[in-house]
């Protein structure tokens, strides 16, 4: 996940400077072409990125809900006897 991190930072980055060529009005038809591909290249590493961490939320409840249903298991085996 890391590696896709800085994937994007870097996009950004890359993005950022080709825009600050548009402002001071050397922008050319391949920076066009080059800050497309770095819209979509963002788009997709920011859909990886929400999976990845969607995947990850599912796993940490399902994680959760087991310890739950551990957790009432050892409650229960470990009531005194004749107890509440």
């Amino acid at each position: 996940m890391s590696d896709l991190i800085d994937d994007l930072i870097e996009c950004a980055r890359l993005l950022g400077a080709t825009q600050a060529k548009k402002g001071i009005g050397c922008y050319t038809r391949e920076d066009a072409r080059f800050e497309r591909a770095m819209h979509e290249s963002i788009s997709d590493k920011t859909k990886r990125l929400t999976a990845e961490r969607d995947e990850l939320r599912r796993q940490l409840a399902e994680a959760a809900e087991s310890i739950a249903r551990q957790a009432a298991t050892i409650r229960g085996l470990t009531r005194p006897a004749g107890g509440s």
